[in-house]
């Protein structure tokens, strides 16, 4: 499992422009569509009420699916840095509507569904249209930078 964490660059974009206060909720994205047996990414961020990454925060996020493989992940976050992470490597072998949870201050949050098949139409992607998290697919020469 490898969990990929915002660039220096990324880290300082967020505690310019969205820097975020006291968590809220945790956002859980996954692709719509999977292939049975093929690795999908989990993209997690700690978010205030405006959606914006919590900076601070330390501490983890355990994230979990029963049909999964690993069926929990760690995902830590360190104290001085946005609470965004990519975790890649996650695998589902049955066939069928999956979603991820996690627990977060005493409640719990999940993930987008995803259908995991055998041919899989055309994947669907979910992101963060704002670039909030700097876990959508912007490219650095669209996105405001400083």
């Amino acid at each position: 499992m490898e969990i990929v964490y915002p660039s220096a660059f990324e880290q300082r974009v967020l505690a310019e422009e969205a820097p975020g206060g006291e968590p809220r909720y945790v956002s859980l994205v996954v692709p719509s569509v999977g292939r049975s047996g093929e690795p999908f990414p989990v993209k997690a961020a700690v978010l205030d009420r405006w959606g914006h990454p919590t900076l601070g925060l330390g501490g983890e996020v355990r994230v979990e699916c029963p049909s999964a493989s690993p069926s929990a992940i760690e995902i830590g976050f360190e104290p001085a840095r946005a609470a965004v992470a990519a975790a890649h490597g996650l695998t589902i072998d049955r066939h069928g509507l999956f979603r991820l949870s996690c627990e977060f201050a005493g409640e719990v949050f999940h993930s987008n569904p995803i259908r995991v098949s055998e041919s899989p139409e055309t994947p669907i992607y979910w992101g963060d249209p704002h670039v909030h998290t700097v876990l959508s697919d912007c490219h650095p020469d669209r996105c405001r930078s400083l």
